[in-house]
């Protein structure tokens, strides 16, 4: 009652902070509005509407910062303010910026430049030497994005902006991430976060955190991308700050899906696209739709790959986001070629190679390295510069001269050469021209080829996509079948209470199977229990699982057999019988462990047909003991080779002291898995297993089975798919 009651207090307490904050924001507008309507100066008039303008922006409403920023700049215009002018450009500039236009961005960012460097103003013009920087950056002119931010942060320096200086140094750490250079990148940006941590910025703390996070994902660090992305994300959703928010989201997705979780990055990414679009934001969401297109690549969607990076294609070409750009074509290009769409893919494979080199040629390589180093050089090539000044003016009138006469003597040379070569290099073109026009029909026509055979190929696989789902429903509408023939855990803890089932199936459905019955004989009520592991895994497993339940329930309900031996045996001969094994070559069969449990005389009997059994109880000085009993080797089913008349042995362990044992089928210790510290994969092994048992028999059974699941997924770990069905059944007497 008190928890239910705090609960209400703590919604309401919530409820009333957002209505707070809303009345506030509302508040203030009205506010700006009011101070708008009793202006009567043109400067009066402009100066509300920048300061609305800048309202709009922190509630992230771009149109209305572009609408009263233009009205603004109107008013300030007519009147020749150029500050005025200066703050609404600035203020359409970030409104821009939101949307993710980073052409647009850049346009009006240049222009306040321009008009704060005629007015002098030092800070504004640092603040937008680093707008101009990141527009140049986002649209891939990792140049001009350098030179601009490297040109921002001596600007800071010399106004001691700590704020400034921390905000360039993590973008000159970005420039750095997107042209690969990871070590650089982390060097800027565990130096901005240092200051913004300093200053108690969180805006510039989640930049800085989301961005080493992309870092450590491009290194493959994930562990470590994934802390700082949490973080980023969880200061992001603290700000209210929904495009930093939207973009750890995808960020979070890209960590997924590098670890091959593509459910998991799908969600992410799906959740940022909502984001992004909760703010109008088409610029930023562009790597996002790429990375959903690799991810149905990686799942053999093609279609659907193909319709996201299109629309990624779309956008980044609106809005010139050439690294994007970039991405997308190289996703259109591997799509198409796995469609076995060859004309396409090689279509978008040169337009991903065109862009790339334009992005990253060795010479825009060398400019930043230049730019890097130029304002360490600056003063010492000035002192240079002066002292050789008449060396080089007199060596180079000399070179000048020398290099007009070498110049004119080539020319010489080449016009008399040209002109006798003239007439066979026409000759050689014709006969080239020939070729080509041939050559170019011989490709239109294997063009239409491949056309034709691509339709074929992508009508095939809408068949075969339709037949997959159509078996995957009917392999799942199996497993409900299965699922009801298995005894409910209910069940089997209504009358063993200390026990638990560990069953994890490796398919859909599963080939091994337990089965339990409580019957009545004279003077005793026993309980049957059974694990069976048949013969493969899923649909062939299940169907020998399915003829194993069967033919249990006439061995021990209409027979009233319940001596484990003798139902072994009978499961044998049925099994036989019912896949007439006697006269085909077929050999399928099971291993099976069976315990029949007599309560009231305190008495265990097990039999075994490959399938052992292990138990724990307290010795004479009451000092546990594991106990292991192996099964005979002998399956179930299949032709018996040797003696006809094997009998199957049946062991009796008293249990009038505490007992914990275990039936199990082969699954668990026959996993393949991966030690710390070891590159050599290798099976959980029996003797592991057992001792893995012997260190829990003393816990609570549900914690038993927890610590046998958690255990088995960390052996299995990520690089390793699930061996076998697993099952392992505990019960404590």
């Amino acid at each position: 009652m008190k928890l239910f009651l705090m609960k209400k207090i703590l919604s309401f307490f919530l409820i009333f902070i957002c209505l707070a904050s809303f009345a506030q924001e509302r508040q203030k507008e009205d506010s700006l509005f009011h101070l708008l309507n009793q202006a009567q100066a043109d400067n009066a008039k402009t100066d509300v509407l920048i300061k609305l303008a800048s309202f709009y922006y922190e509630l992230e409403q771009p149109q209305k910062v572009i609408d009263y920023a233009q009205q603004a700049y109107a008013l300030a215009e007519k009147n020749s303010d150029q500050k005025s002018m200066a703050e609404a450009l600035s203020r359409q500039s970030s409104a821009y910026f939101l949307y993710g236009d980073e052409i647009k961005n850049l346009e009006y960012a240049s222009k306040a430049l321009l008009l704060y460097e005629k007015l002098k103003d030092k800070k504004n013009i640092a603040y937008h030497l680093g707008y101009v920087g990141y527009a140049h950056r986002k649209l891939g002119n990792y140049v001009s994005a350098l030179d601009y931010s490297l040109r921002c942060l001596h600007a800071f320096e010399e106004l001691n902006d700590e704020v400034g200086v921390a905000k360039v140094t993590s973008s000159i750490g970005m420039i750095y991430f997107e042209q690969g250079n990871f070590e650089q990148a982390y060097h800027f940006k565990i130096k901005s976060l240092e200051f913004f941590e300093k200053l108690k910025n969180k805006d510039g703390q989640t930049e800085n955190l989301k961005d080493l996070g992309n870092i450590f994902t491009a290194v493959g660090e994930y562990e470590q991308a994934m802390n700082y992305l949490s973080r980023a994300m969880k200061l992001a959703e603290e700000q209210d700050n929904k495009r930093e928010y939207a973009m750890c989201l995808s960020d979070i997705g890209r960590v997924y899906a590098k670890q091959a979780m593509f459910s998991e990055a799908l969600n992410f990414y799906n959740r940022a696209l909502e984001t992004f679009k909760l703010i109008d934001n088409k610029g930023d969401n562009i790597a996002t739709l790429c990375n959903i297109g690799e991810v149905y690549n990686e799942q053999t969607e093609y279609l659907k790959a193909l319709s996201y990076y299109q629309q990624a294609v779309q956008q980044a070409e609106a809005y010139k986001r050439l690294p994007d750009l970039k991405n997308a074509y190289q996703g259109l290009a591997n799509t198409y070629a796995k469609l076995q769409n060859f004309e396409q893919a090689f279509e978008y494979q040169q337009k991903f190679m065109t862009l790339k080199d334009s992005i990253f040629n060795q010479e825009s390589h060398y400019k930043m390295i230049s730019l890097q180093n130029a304002s360490e050089n600056e003063k010492r090539e000035a002192v240079m510069q002066m002292q050789f000044a008449k060396e080089r003016q007199n060596r180079f009138v000399l070179v000048g001269l020398l290099s007009i006469l070498v110049l004119m003597s080539i020319f010489a040379i080449i016009f008399y050469y040209n002109n006798f070569k003239n007439k066979e290099i026409n000759i050689v073109l014709q006969k080239q021209n020939q070729e080509i026009v041939k050559q170019k029909e011989e490709i239109e026509e294997q063009s239409n080829e491949l056309k034709n055979a691509n339709e074929k190929i992508l009508e095939k696989n809408v068949i075969i996509e339709k037949k997959n789902e159509d078996i995957t429903a009917s392999i799942n509408y199996a497993k409900r079948i299965q699922m009801s023939m298995l005894p409910s855990t209910e069940m089997i803890a209504a009358a063993l209470p200390e026990s638990f089932v560990f069953f994890r199936p490796r398919e859909i459905i599963s080939g091994d199977f337990y089965w339990f019955a409580e019957v009545e004989e004279t003077n005793a009520n026993k309980i049957v229990l059974v694990a069976a592991d048949c013969t493969g895994h899923g649909v062939p497993g299940a169907l020998m699982s399915m003829l194993g339940d069967s033919l249990l329930n006439q061995i021990v309900f209409d027979k009233e057999i319940y001596s484990p031996d003798i139902i072994l045996a009978e499961l044998h001969k049925g099994i036989q019988k019912v896949l007439h094994q006697g006269a085909t070559e077929n050999k399928d069969g099971m291993d099976v462990s069976i315990c029949t449990i007599d309560l009231k005389n305190r008495i265990l009997e097990f039999a075994g047909a490959s399938n052992p059994l292990v138990y724990i109880q307290p010795d004479i000085a009451d000092i546990p003991q594991l106990h292991y009993i192996k099964g005979d080797r002998m399956h179930i089913g299949g032709r018996i080779k040797g003696n006809r008349n094997f009998q199957f042995n049946k062991h009796s362990v008293k249990i009038d002291k505490p007992t914990t044992f275990y039936i199990f089928t082969d699954g668990y210790q026959d996993q393949f898995g991966q030690e710390e510290g070891s590159n050599k994969p290798r099976k959980f092994l029996p003797k592991h297993f057992r001792d893995l048992l012997f260190c829990i028999h003393h816990l609570e059974m549900n914690q038993q089975k927890e610590i046998l699941e958690l255990t088995f997924q960390d052996w299995k770990g990520k690089k390793h798919r699930q061996t076998d069905d697993v099952l392992v059944i505990g019960v404590r007497v």
